[in-house]
Order: C-alpha cells, then sequence, then structure tokens
C-alpha cells in the first residue's frame, strides 16, 4: 500500500514541477513568443503544411493561403479590407466561411 502511495506522490511531484502550455514564467510578457514557439513546432511536424492557426497567422502578414483538399491554387484565401475572403473559380473575392473541418485541418499552405 505505501509503495503505491509513493508511486502516486512522485506522478503528482512531476505533474506539478511541469508548466503548462503557453506558460512563460515571466509574470505575462513572453505569451506571444510561447505562442510562436508552439506554432513553429506544429509547423515543423506537419512539413509545410499547417493547421488553420499557423495558416491564418501567414494571412495577416499578408501572404495568400490555400487548402491541398481544394486541389487547385487558384483557390486562395487572402485579407481583404479587413475580412477573410476566397477568390473562387469566378475570379472574384467571396466571405470565406470556415467550416468545423477547416478549422481542425491540416493541409493549409502558403502560397
Amino acid at each position: 500500500m505505501d509503495n503505491g502511495d509513493q508511486g502516486e506522490s512522485e506522478t503528482g511531484r512531476v505533474m506539478q514541477e511541469q508548466e503548462p502550455l503557453g506558460a512563460s514564467g515571466d509574470g505575462g510578457g513572453g505569451e506571444d513568443t510561447d505562442l510562436d514557439a508552439v506554432l513553429s513546432r506544429v509547423v515543423q511536424f506537419n512539413s509545410g503544411k499547417f493547421t488553420f492557426l499557423p495558416a491564418l497567422r501567414a494571412v495577416l502578414d499578408g501572404k495568400r493561403i490555400t487548402r491541398a483538399e481544394w486541389g487547385n491554387e487558384e483557390l486562395y484565401v487572402v485579407l481583404h479590407e479587413g475580412i477573410l475572403r476566397v477568390k473562387m473559380h469566378d475570379g472574384l473575392l467571396h466571405d470565406l466561411i470556415l467550416r468545423d473541418v477547416d478549422l481542425y485541418a491540416n493541409d493549409w499552405r502558403v502560397l
């Protein structure tokens, strides 16, 4: 019984020693740096394909993004007049309507 209690206390101690994801330890000044570190790990993991959050950051930096699922680089998302818009086959920009599948997809690419 004591061995089981000892194992639980060690596990509890390990859990307490780990910082939560995004914790900077400096009282609130480094959140952006920590988020960037997390996003860079996501980008490296997906080998050039992104989840939506890093792709959104690219759009906010003025880049165009697309999804591999769309199968056509002529379909892409841009930020136009403060709104996410998608350039469609007709050559016009339409408001982007994100679906759950788009938000959770990991096939976003920067053009």
